[in-house]
């Protein structure tokens, strides 16, 4: 398996009325020689209104058409279950265990704050750890 960063320490900040906040596509990871990938988000602090959740997903697509993004794991950060210096590990995208989605190309990550209102903000990165198809 090969470790990457998806996405080093960063902070987003954003308004209630900010829908979804999408990786910069210069920052978007091309995964064509591989096939399975783990996940882990590294939070460091979060602002979180009451009664929000944040949803942090990792999406995939074939190619950087942005119709095409589909959403393989999600990570939830909800005031009652955010601790600072959490390391989240998502579930695993295993080929062999045929994934909803499954490893596409293009990958990329989402924040979208999906209850509540208010500023909120996520201190976070991405760590992967991929594994290569052998022929």
């Amino acid at each position: 398996m090969f470790g990457y960063v998806l996405q080093d320490w960063t902070t987003i900040r954003a308004q209630s009325n900010t829908v979804t906040v999408v990786q910069n596509e210069s920052d978007w990871m091309g995964f064509s020689s591989f096939q399975d990938m783990v996940f882990w988000i590294d939070t460091r602090e979060a602002t979180l209104p009451a009664s929000s959740n944040i949803a942090l997903s990792i999406q995939t697509s074939p190619t950087k058409d942005e119709v095409l993004f589909q959403t393989m794991v999600t990570a939830n950060f909800a005031p009652a279950s955010y601790a600072a210096g959490l390391v989240t590990p998502l579930p695993k995208v295993i080929l062999a265990q045929g994934p909803s989605v499954p490893l596409a190309t293009w990958v990329r990550w989402s924040l979208a704050l999906t209850a509540g209102t208010g500023a909120w903000d996520l201190t976070f990165r991405i760590l992967v750890s991929a594994n290569r198809v052998w022929k």
